[in-house]
This record gives C-alpha cells, structure tokens and sequence, in this order.
C-alpha cells in the first residue's frame, strides 16, 4: 500500500554564488540553522518531507549545488572541491552564525568537508548514507563501485549518462532509484514521486545535466579513495564525533534506513 501525502513548498529564493544557486526556506526557532544538502543526482526535493517537521527545531535552508535541481551549471565547474567553497560561501550568506549541515549521500562528503576545512560556519552534522567515512572493513556495493567505475571512464562515462538521460523515461529512473535507496519504496507518497518526475524531466533539458552529474561522480570517487589522507584529520581535530546510535544524538526523521543493497549491516554489539 503506498503512502499518501500532501505537501507546499515554501516560495523560491535565489543567490548569487559565483552564479544563482536555488534554495528553499522553512522558518523555525531563529537559534538554529539547518543547511540541507542532497546527494548525486539529488535536489531540493529530497528534502521535502524532511524539512517541515525539522523547522519545529530551527530555520531550514535546502540548497540545489551547481548542475542539480533548479540551480544552472552556468559556468561553474561541477567538482568537490569546487563545490565545498560554494557551499561555505552560500552558507555564509544564509546564516548568521554557525549552523547544522545535514548532507545525504554525495551530500554528507560535502557537510564534513565544509566542516573540516572551515570549521568557524559549522556547530554540527547529521549525515545521512554518507559517501564517507567508510567504516571499517565496510566497502560500497558493487553495483555502487561498477556505477562509478564507469562515470570515470573517459568518454564513456558522459556518454552513457547523456544517453539515460535522453532515452530512459524520468519515472522510470525516479521509481528504479527509490527503489535502490529505500527500504520499503511503497513508503514514499505518490505526489513526493510526481514531483521527482516532474522535475527531472525539467533536468532532461538541460544541455549541461550530464556533465554536472558525471563530474561530481568522478570528484566523489576521487575524495572516497584519498578520504583518510585529507579532511578526516583536520575533521577529527575540530568536532567530537559521537555515536549515531545513541537516541541523544538523533532527530526523528521520516522515511527510515537506507536500503540494504547500498551500505553494509551495521556490526553486532561488542
């Protein structure tokens, strides 16, 4: 039985960051800001029956990064590096003060880069299915790993995600990638769906889609494999991490764990 919902977004705000950078606003208690960040191919609109409910604890601000959602490429290269300095620059004209990063997937690398690199914007982070850190012993999927391998493959890699885009129809590929990161795809409401859709055949008209999605895929790769030599140190230095499973540390947050075929189980009690 597949979920109901009903939901408004609040109204468009724009930026300008080295070019208009799209983002959304729910208003909450002014003492806390939450800059929502999403993942690879991701949009504001993952977030969008996330944040209602985490405004009751703060300003919530979704962001779309260059080359995703509603916010053009114009110009801007689509990469992490690139892009962790835009998402500091956005937060600094967002906040005011230090704000909670929450990042899903391409997402948490982003949050945990902001963090490690300038650790004055950011008071916390709440990552959910993080590319990184890896766990020990733990290692992506293979559909996850082949999936990259590909995206890095010079020419190829652009060609065959211009020719998804081009050729797989949009509900198609939303249905087929909620079933591959959620637990239960029957859980996620029909509108939330039909505005994925929708969306992303917006997207599909975008000269620069592909290009922006296959450059962030070879910069998330590339921070995957050189992760522990670069920002974990700096990252360890500046926060206590604590452990997600305490109650304490967690928000209630809808639609459940990520699904088993993406992250490995996590490990039995000591």
């Amino acid at each position: 039985m597949v979920a109901s919902s009903a939901f408004a977004l609040p109204e468009a705000g724009w930026i300008d960051v080295d070019g208009p950078v799209h983002y959304l606003e729910w208003p909450g208690p002014p003492e806390r800001t939450f800059v929502l960040v999403h993942g690879l191919g991701g949009s504001h609109l993952n977030w969008i029956r996330v944040a209602p409910s985490l405004a009751s604890r703060g300003r919530v601000i979704v962001v779309d990064l260059p080359g995703f959602g509603r916010t053009p490429l114009a110009g801007r290269r689509s990469a992490m590096y690139v892009g962790r300095r835009l998402l500091g620059e956005f937060v600094r004209h967002v906040a005011d003060g230090r704000v909670v990063v929450v990042g899903n997937s391409m997402g948490g690398g982003y949050a945990m880069l902001v963090a490690a690199f300038e650790p004055d914007l950011v008071d916390g982070l709440v990552l959910t299915a993080s590319v990184f850190p890896w766990a020990p012993g733990g290692w992506p999927s293979p559909l996850v790993v082949g999936g990259f391998a590909l995206y890095r493959t010079p020419v190829l890699g652009d060609w065959l995600v211009r020719e998804r885009f081009r050729r797989i129809d949009p509900e198609l590929l939303v249905r087929w990638g909620f079933r591959l990161t959620s637990r239960d795809p029957r859980s996620i409401p029909g509108d939330v769906i039909a505005a994925h859709v929708a969306l992303l055949r917006e997207r599909q008209r975008d000269a620069d889609g592909a290009s922006a999605f296959v450059g962030e895929a070879a910069g998330v790769w590339l921070w995957a494999l050189t992760w522990p030599g670069t920002a974990a140190a700096v990252l360890l230095e500046q926060f206590e991490l604590r452990d997600a499973r305490d109650p304490d540390n967690l928000f209630d947050l809808p639609y459940g764990a990520l699904s088993p075929r993406l992250s490995p189980p996590p490990p039995e009690p000591a």
